[in-house]
C-alpha cells in the first residue's frame, strides 16, 4: 500500500528512502526502550501499549497525505515494511510465548506463530492488491483509506492480548526477580553481544539478495515477466509456510543449533549456485528449495535465543538482537548496487559466501554453550 501511495504522490527516491528510514529508526528507538525497561514496565502492559499506537497511528495515516507527516508517523516504531520479525512487536512475542509455552510445544509454538504470520502477510497483500487495483482504481488519493483497517485489527489485538491475563502474574514476577539487571542484561550479556554482532552479518548478507533485487535479476537474466515474477514468490511463500513448521519438527529430533546451521548452511550453497540456472524454469525451483531451507532457522533462531538466555533477560536479548538486524539489514542493498553494476549474479555469490561464514562462525561459537533457561 505504502508503496501505491509514493507512487501517487509521484514521490522521489529521496523521500522514500527518509520515510522508509522513519520506519527503521522507530523501531530502534521502541526496541531500545522495550530491551531497557520491558521487563519493569511488564511484557503484557509494554505489549498492550504498542497496540494502542498501532490503533492510533492508524487513523493520521489514512488521513494524511505529506510524505512527511507518514514520516513522523513512522517514528513511532510500530510501522514496518515487513511481515516478518517486524521489531518491537516480535521483541516482546517472544518472551512472552517462550513463558506460556513448555517442553516440546515451546518450539512447535515458535514455528506456527511464523507460519501464521507469513500467511496472513501473503493474505494482507494479495487483499490490499486487489483494493488497489479494483475498488480504487482511479481514485489513487483515496486508497490511503485503507489504512484505516489499522483500527479495526489493532482493537481486536488489544482484546486477544487481554485473554493473555492467565500469565499476567508470571510477567510480574519476572519483572521483580532480582536475576534482572537495570538494562535487562545481567549474566548473559556477552552472549547477547555475540550474537547480535552475528545477526547483523546476516541480515546485511539477507539484505543483499531482498525480493526486490531477485525480481530485477530474473527480469534482467531471464526475460522473466511481473507474472511469472509473482507467481514464484508465491510459491516461495508457500514453501517457507510448510517450512517453519517442519523446521520445529527438526529442532525436537536434532536440537536447536543444529537445525539452524546444517538447515541454513546448504541453503547458502544452493543460492550461489543460482546462477547456474539453464533457464527460469530451473532458477524458479532452486530459489524455492534455497528459501524453504534457508527459512527453517527462522523459528528455530527465536526459540534458540529465548532459552540461552536467563528468563529475566529474554525480553532484553529479543529487543538487542532485533536492532543488530535493524542497524545491519540497510547496508546489503548498498553492497549490491556496488557489486551488481560489474556483474550481475555478484551478489548472490558474495551473500551465499557471507551466510556460509556466518554459519560456521555460529556452529564455533555456541556448539558447548549450555542452555540457560529450560
Amino acid at each position: 500500500m505504502l508503496g501505491f501511495e509514493f507512487k501517487s504522490e509521484h514521490l522521489d527516491s529521496l523521500r522514500v528512502g527518509i520515510v522508509l528510514a522513519s520506519f527503521q529508526v522507530g523501531s530502534l528507538i521502541v526496541l531500545q526502550l522495550v530491551g531497557r525497561f520491558g521487563n519493569g514496565w511488564g511484557k503484557l502492559r509494554s505489549y498492550r501499549l504498542l497496540w494502542v499506537a498501532f490503533v492510533l497511528v492508524g487513523i493520521p495515516l489514512s488521513l494524511l497525505h505529506d510524505w512527511w507527516s507518514v514520516a513522523l508517523l513512522g517514528l513511532s516504531g510500530v510501522l514496518s515494511p515487513e511481515t516478518m520479525e517486524s521489531g518491537p512487536f516480535t521483541s516482546l512475542e517472544q518472551p512472552l510465548l517462550a513463558e506460556a509455552l513448555k517442553g516440546p510445544s515451546k518450539i512447535r509454538g515458535f514455528g506456527t506463530i511464523n507460519a501464521v504470520a507469513a500467511a496472513s502477510g501473503a493474505l494482507g497483500a494479495f487483499f490490499g492488491g486487489i483494493a488497489v487495483s479494483r475498488i480504487f482504481e482511479g481514485m489513487p488519493a483515496r486508497a490511503s483509506l485503507l489504512f484505516l483497517i489499522y483500527v479495526p485489527a489493532g482493537l481486536i489485538a488489544l482484546f486477544l492480548v487481554s485473554r493473555l491475563a492467565a500469565i499476567q502474574s508470571n510477567d510480574a514476577k519476572i519483572g521483580d526477580s532480582p536475576g534482572s539487571s537495570a538494562n535487562g542484561l545481567g549474566q548473559s550479556k556477552k552472549i547477547v553481544r555475540k550474537l547480535s554482532a552475528l545477526y547483523s552479518v546476516d541480515s546485511m548478507s539477507g539484505g543483499m539478495i531482498a525480493q526486490v533485487f531477485l525480481s530485477y535479476w530474473l527480469a534482467r537474466r531471464y526475460g522473466a515477466g511481473a507474472a511469472e515474477i509473482g507467481f514464484i514468490f508465491f510459491l516461495i511463500g508457500v514453501a517457507q509456510m510448510i517450512s517453519y513448521v517442519a523446521a520445529a519438527r527438526a529442532a525436537e529430533k536434532f536440537g536447536l543449533l543444529r537445525t539452524i546451521v546444517f538447515t541454513h548452511l546448504p541453503s547458502n550453497f544452493i543460492l550461489m549456485a543460482l546462477p547456474l540456472s539453464p533457464n527460469l524454469g530451473w532458477a524458479a525451483v532452486i530459489l524455492i528449495i534455497r528459501s524453504s531451507l534457508s527459512q527453517m532457522d527462522v523459528p528455530t533462531r527465536q526459540a534458540y535465543l529465548m532459552l540461552i538466555v536467563t528468563q529475566q533477560e529474554r525480553t532484553a536479548a529479543a529487543s538487542y538482537t532485533a536492532s543488530a538486524r535493524y542497524i545491519g539489514r540497510p547496508f546489503g542493498p548498498l553492497v549490491t548496487g556496488i557489486l551488481a553494476e560489474s556483474i550481475l549474479s555478484a551478489p548472490l555469490l558474495a551473500a551465499g559466501a557471507i551466510k556460509v561464514v556466518y554459519d560456521l562462525t555460529l556452529w564455533k561459537l555456541f556448539r558447548s554453550t549450555p542452555m540457560a533457561s529450560e
